[in-house]
């Protein structure tokens, strides 16, 4: 060919031209004389590859995506106040403690719902499959505006919530189980606490197994056993009741592992962790870290969760370094006792709305429905990863809008793919509330 230096001929095939440099001493080949700086009628390329200016590989971020907002017709309703995620991911709670009924005859007094909804079948998103109101007159449900108002089993087949009767100040657990021929759920059980015992939480074990009910400013907690012969829960030995005046509202958070085996408790100072390791299977403390991570009023122990095998245990310390998480783990030398892992210093404004640890404890996310930045009061939630032994940021912060309070409430699926977080106060303040799904992508 015109023009070619033979010689090169072999080169030019196997190598394109747009790796390599520009002209210089060298051997040369394949443009013909007078074009550039020449040298025997030739163009000269230098055979070094051009390495600084190779185009990159293309880096594959993995992010949070949001997947689904939930929300609901009606206004002013605070839904969202509470929610409850199956690890499974097929089904989701939420309690709107707002809504009022006032087309029942007047003096009802009733107040609240819970909205169920469903993963569709080819996954596309979740629809509403049901919905339950107050039981009777002068009851509201969701009744302390606590997240540990209602709690969902693994498969989302059981939900308990927390419902008080607003006249005797007595609250109770609502049991509902999904029927098995559709998605409707029926109550199963109301599990009443003591007279005039005033607000509580609930909590279920992954299995189903247990349920527990706790009258936190009695500093009582009840619990309940499934009874596979008749598909009942029966009340599981004495009420547990906690006499320590350094533990105020034992009872403030609760959350069972997956077997049921281990329930931890949140106080104003401090988290207990029992277990049914008793005579006889009774229910006793394994554990207590009653001010072991600070003292009373930094808000040490108000929210907990527990991972699936109970290797993990994570509790809220918002009223030190702007907030923490404080890990613990079982302790290898004294076992079944636990200990301190390590402690998140999350920085968010000294406030934590809400905690969850995914079943497998790979992942934590927390909520703080007050967060300032980058708006007033858009709240913000947070996924922390293991990695190694320090939990890092799994991508960024998730914030919500301006006067959303987003945060309020959160879980987090088995894997740590899949993450919930509400705000029962928007948009702006408005008290409409809407409940937001991510996959990690």
């Amino acid at each position: 060919m015109p023009g070619i230096n033979p010689s090169n001929r072999r080169l030019r095939r196997s190598n394109n031209l747009t790796n390599y440099g520009a002209a210089s001493g060298g051997f040369g080949f394949g443009i013909p004389g007078g074009v550039g700086t020449s040298y025997h009628g030739f163009r000269l390329f230098n055979r070094v590859k051009k390495e600084c200016c190779k185009i990159p590989e293309p880096v594959i971020t993995e992010i949070w995506k949001l997947f689904q907002t939930l929300t609901i017709a009606a206004g002013n309703t605070e839904f969202g106040k509470s929610v409850a995620f199956s690890q499974n991911g097929n089904f989701i709670a939420v309690i709107a403690q707002d809504t009022l009924y006032p087309n029942l005859p007047a003096g009802n007094d009733r107040r609240g719902k819970v909205h169920i909804f469903k993963l569709r079948a080819d996954g596309t998103g979740y629809d509403e499959v049901d919905t339950h109101i107050p039981s009777a007159d002068h009851m509201k449900i969701g009744t302390s505006s606590l997240p540990a108002c209602i709690s969902i089993s693994d498969d989302g087949h059981t939900i308990i919530y927390s419902e008080k009767n607003t006249n005797t100040n007595t609250s109770s657990g609502i049991v509902l189980k999904k029927n098995a021929n559709d998605d409707l759920f029926q109550v199963l059980h109301k599990l009443e606490g003591a007279n005039d015992d005033d607000d509580s939480t609930v909590a279920i074990s992954g299995n189903a197994g247990r349920v527990a009910v706790a009258s936190f400013y009695d500093k009582d907690i009840q619990i309940f056993k499934l009874n596979p012969g008749n598909g009942q829960y029966e009340k599981e030995g004495g009420t547990i009741s906690n006499a320590n005046a350094a533990a105020t509202n034992f009872g403030y958070d609760v959350a069972f592992n997956t077997d049921g085996t281990r329930l931890v408790v949140g106080t104003y100072n401090g988290p207990y962790i029992l277990g049914n390791t008793g005579v006889g299977g009774a229910w006793a403390v394994i554990s207590d870290f009653i001010g072991g991570a600070g003292t009373a009023g930094q808000g040490f122990g108000e929210k907990v969760d527990i991972a699936g095998d109970a290797s993990i245990v994570i509790t809220s310390h918002p009223g030190v370094d702007n907030g923490n998480i404080v890990v613990y783990k079982k302790d290898p030398n004294n076992l079944p006792q636990y200990m301190i892992d390590t402690t998140i210093k999350a920085n968010l404004d000294g406030v934590i709305s809400s905690i969850a640890i995914s079943k497998d404890g790979s992942k934590i996310i927390i909520g703080n429905n007050m967060y300032d930045t980058p708006a007033n009061n858009n709240g913000v939630a947070v996924v922390y990863k293991k990695d190694g032994a320090d939990w890092v940021i799994d991508d960024k912060e998730l914030p919500g809008d301006a006067g959303d309070k987003f945060g309020r409430d959160v879980d987090i699926s088995a894997d740590g793919s899949i993450i919930i977080v509400s705000s029962a106060e928007a948009p702006g303040g408005a008290d409409n509330g809407y409940v937001r799904i991510y996959k990690f992508d």
